[in-house]
């Protein structure tokens, strides 16, 4: 795996480094919940929208344990 395009995938933000689809899961969740208190949908489409937020909060922390085991490997 190459440096590049593992760093690809992460974005700096306060001074730290975060997966973008962390960054991707919180603005589905924001707007899930938005949309829900403004619009009271069926419970279905409340669902359907959360199922691909989870997808994106999994990888976001799989791809956070990633970068720790790399970087405590390369501190060694």
């Amino acid at each position: 795996m190459n440096k590049e395009s593992l760093m690809s995938v992460y974005v700096g933000l306060l001074g730290g480094m975060v997966p973008r689809f962390v960054l991707y899961a919180a603005f589905s969740t924001a707007l899930i919940v938005t949309y829900y208190l403004l619009a009271k949908p069926p419970v279905e489409f409340i669902v359907v929208a959360a199922v691909p937020t989870a997808m994106l909060r999994v990888e976001g922390l799989r791809l956070m344990r990633l970068a720790k085991r790399l970087i405590s490997k390369h501190q060694r």
